[in-house]
Formats: structure tokens, C-alpha cells, sequence
């Protein structure tokens, strides 16, 4: 045991010994705030302070060299017998892997960003939903409602009364031969009709009726050739024909008499 000592110390001595004896210094502070400094040695020892005398344990110099730092240089080795288009072919695939990574980054960061977003709102909304909330969102609800059939109810029951009323009168005018007045009394049976959605055979008749009815009152009341006769007439001028023209005839229905003579060209019986 004691020959191992012995040739450990040995050897410390001699790797000692080998190593060039290095300037360093030190300095620290005593607990009473003096400064204190100095040169290291080669053994540990203790220095007292010069205004207190508290003892402080100095190390001694350290004989390892300081390690270098050296930069590791990445080296681009080309593969043996490879070419420049397997080689630019390489590059495209890592910048493609790149890519597509980048890519796939921002997709789900921007579905996190939606998935928080999504759940911030979702949090939002239940924490404003408090039971006395939900209570007056549901009397608002109740009133809209009840509000909204009570219209649809008056507004039907209004359209009845207008039904009944107008075919009474239009049946009134017709007897009497009052175009005018029949055709307006049915055209507003025949929105109150529309206005209930009623298909059944009074409401049918109504619609027939009003269609006639603006079919008479959209007549032409002056024959073709008192057209003509009154165009061609003496002292008949461009401005009071365009105003009888307006008056009588644009937008009429036209009722022509004349006969019908088959082409002898055409077989008759066909």
C-alpha cells in the first residue's frame, strides 16, 4: 500500500514538475468589507485578514493548461462517383423537405390559433349565458313570438273581412255594369286570396274573375276603322293625336272582325 503511495506522489511530482509554473493572482472580500489580494502558490495556504485576523483559504496554482476552443468545421464530402444532377436533385429534395415542413408548421400553428380562438368564444359565450340571462332571453323569445302570431292572426282575419266585403261589392258593380268599379273590388279580392294561401274553389273563381275583369277594362273602346277615320281626320295634328293615342288606344286590347280563307294551294281537308 504504501509503495503505491509513494509512486503516486511520484508521479504527481514529475507531471509538477513538467508544467511551466503560471502567474495567477486573486482577490476576494472579508466579511468585514476588506479587500484583500495576492499571488497563488504552489501549495494551498491561509491568509489572514489584516483588520479583522479571520483567516481565509487561499487555492493553489492550477497547473492544467486552459482548454483551447476550436471551432468544428463542417465538411462537405462529395460522394464518389456521384453527379451534379444527382447532386441538384439532393438539394431540391432537402429544400422540398423544408418546405413541406415549414408548411405543415404553419398549418397547425394557424389550426391551434383557430382551436383557441374557437374556444375563447366558446367560454365567452357560456359565461355570458348566467341563469338570469337565459331567463330574459327566454320571455324575449316568448313575447317575439306570441307577438308574430298575433299579427299573422290580424292580418288574416283582416284579409278575410276584405274578401268578403270586395266580392260583395264586385258582384254589386257587375250588376250595376260598373267596369271599373268590379274589376277594382275583385283585383283586392284577389290579394286577400293570396294573402291567406287558399286554393279551394271560391278562390279559384275570385282569380278568374279578376283576370276577366282586367281583361274588359284593358279593351280597346273604339273599333279599328274609327281609328283610322279619327287618325286620318281633318285638322288632326301630332300632338293631340299622341294625346288621344295614350289616352284610348296604348296598352288596349284590340278586337278585329274579319274572315278566314284557307291557301287553295293547301289541301282543304288538312
Amino acid at each position: 500500500m504504501s509503495d503505491a503511495h509513494t509512486k503516486a506522489k511520484q508521479i504527481f511530482r514529475l507531471r509538477k514538475s513538467k508544467t511551466t509554473a503560471q502567474t495567477q493572482g486573486w482577490s476576494l472580500r472579508c466579511v468585514c468589507g476588506n479587500d484583500l489580494a495576492g499571488l497563488r502558490e504552489e501549495q494551498a495556504h491561509k491568509i489572514a485578514c489584516s483588520n479583522c485576523e479571520r483567516l481565509h483559504f487561499i487555492l493553489p496554482v492550477n497547473p492544467y493548461p486552459e482548454p483551447k476552443r476550436v471551432k468544428k468545421k463542417r465538411k462537405r464530402k462529395r460522394r464518389e462517383g456521384e453527379s451534379f444532377q444527382k447532386i441538384a436533385l439532393r438539394k431540391i429534395k432537402d429544400v422540398w423537405g423544408l418546405t413541406r415542413k415549414g408548411i405543415y408548421r404553419l398549418i397547425t400553428g394557424t389550426i391551434r390559433r383557430l382551436v383557441a380562438v374557437s374556444v375563447s368564444v366558446i367560454t365567452g359565450i357560456r359565461n355570458w349565458f348566467t341563469p338570469l340571462r337565459i331567463a330574459i332571453s327566454l320571455l324575449i323569445l316568448i313575447l317575439g313570438f306570441g307577438g308574430m302570431f298575433g299579427y299573422r292572426q290580424q292580418m288574416r282575419t283582416e284579409a278575410l273581412q276584405t274578401l268578403r266585403e270586395s266580392i260583395a261589392l264586385g258582384d254589386q258593380a257587375l250588376q250595376e255594369e260598373n267596369w271599373g268599379e268590379a274589376t277594382e273590388q275583385f283585383q283586392r279580392a284577389a290579394k286577400a286570396v293570396g294573402r291567406l294561401g287558399r286554393n279551394d274553389q271560391l278562390a279559384s273563381k275570385v282569380v278568374q274573375k279578376n283576370r276577366e275583369l282586367q281583361a274588359i277594362d284593358g279593351l280597346c273602346t273604339l273599333p279599328l276603322d274609327d281609328i283610322i277615320q279619327s287618325a286620318a281626320g281633318k285638322g288632326k295634328t301630332t300632338l293631340n293625336w299622341q294625346t288621344e293615342f295614350k289616352t284610348m288606344i296604348h296598352n288596349r286590347w284590340l278586337v278585329m272582325e274579319s274572315w278566314i280563307v284557307l291557301d287553295a294551294s293547301e289541301d282543304k281537308s288538312a
